[in-house]
């Protein structure tokens, strides 16, 4: 999705706005507002206040501010003819803010980029390419004590694995995990509804996409592949392309998570109907790599064992469009297995 500069600052003035709304004062504790009126200044210093300051100073609006600038650089230590130019060489600024309001709290992080590697300067966000990477914006709210809501941009995770993913069916950015970048930057961000709802019983988490948030993956145009179809490894000579469900509400995911605690003990099962995050497929006829549809369900527990943490989380991938098995262009059905433990 392209974003043209009006419609960036349209978003600006929004969140300039949004930063304006201040927050009422607190309910102070009962006996604190029954105290004595604060004492009176010493004699000379409440003269020299300028009247048109005469006014109740508003309360702290509860924003929060922060962000870091760096500098990252990177090259190949070989040199090959697939791969054309350095993987890395960028400035980066990233703004955070979070405002806290009466009945919701509003959430922005955007990083700002200068790249040198890339070939273009226009606003992808779902491919994280530009000069812009809206990392977050998003509102959070709770309609009832029972519910949680989050609402648009976000970083999404869940599972037992530590970088490696199986019922996280969640975007990554392996391109950038790959070229250098901080970790953080390996979870790619989703638009997205996240319905979180807590009982005694079990919890129950709720994601809906209403179009598909694929990978950021590997295309060549960062970090080279093998190619299947050239029988050889391939970069910025031969960069990916791909037919990618892109249709709202048509082309959506929805993914769940179903969890409790039992004891020490904290268990889950996990489902997802979606599509293939990274190429899972090839159309010979277009040349274009595919997204097949995909269909996961999983469990995962997680808890003391010995003098450490164990963890075990599988998953069964249905590859809807292939179930037999039979098609070689279309990535077939699997099961994935982990089995951590720390100390």
């Amino acid at each position: 999705m392209n974003i043209n500069i009006d419609r960036w600052i349209v978003f600006t003035a929004l969140l300039l706005c949004s930063v304006a709304v201040s927050a009422t004062e607190p309910i102070l504790p009962s006996g604190l507002k029954d105290l004595s009126p604060e004492p009176d200044l010493p004699a000379g210093i409440g003269d020299a206040i300028d009247s048109t300051f005469d006014a109740d100073i508003p309360s702290d609006p509860g924003i929060e501010i922060g962000g870091f600038v760096e500098l990252r650089s990177g090259q190949w230590i070989d040199r090959h003819h697939y791969q054309e130019q350095r993987p890395l060489n960028e400035a980066r600024l990233q703004l955070k803010l979070e405002q806290e309001l009466s009945i919701f709290t509003f959430a922005a992080t955007a990083d700002f980029i200068y790249d040198d590697v890339a070939n273009e300067r226009n606003i992808a966000l779902e491919s994280g390419r530009g000069w812009l990477d809206l990392r977050a914006a998003n509102v959070v709210f709770s309609p009832a004590p029972f519910m949680d809501i989050r609402l648009g941009r976000q970083t999404l995770t869940w599972g037992t694995g530590d970088l490696i993913f199986i019922n996280d069916l969640f975007p990554k950015d392996w391109n950038a995990f790959l070229i250098g970048r901080d970790v953080e930057y390996l979870k790619a961000p989703s638009d997205a509804l996240k319905v979180s709802l807590f009982h005694n019983i079990a919890n129950l988490d709720l994601v809906y996409t209403p179009r598909f948030d694929a990978d950021r993956y590997i295309d060549g145009s960062r970090a080279s592949y093998f190619s299947s179809t050239l029988n050889r490894t391939a970069g910025t000579d031969a960069v990916t392309k791909v037919d990618r469900p892109n249709d709202w509400l048509h082309d959506d995911e929805l993914a769940l998570r179903l969890y409790q605690n039992i004891g020490a003990y904290e268990l889950a099962l996990y489902g997802y109907d979606g599509f293939w995050k990274s190429p899972g497929g090839f159309d010979p006829t277009t040349g274009r790599a595919l997204f097949p549809g995909l269909a996961v369900y999983g469990a995962s527990i997680r808890g003391p064992l010995a003098a450490g943490i164990a963890n075990a989380e599988w998953g069964y991938y249905d590859s809807k469009d292939d179930h037999s098995g039979h098609d070689p262009m279309i990535n077939n059905s699997e099961q994935r297995l982990l089995i951590g433990y720390e100390q």
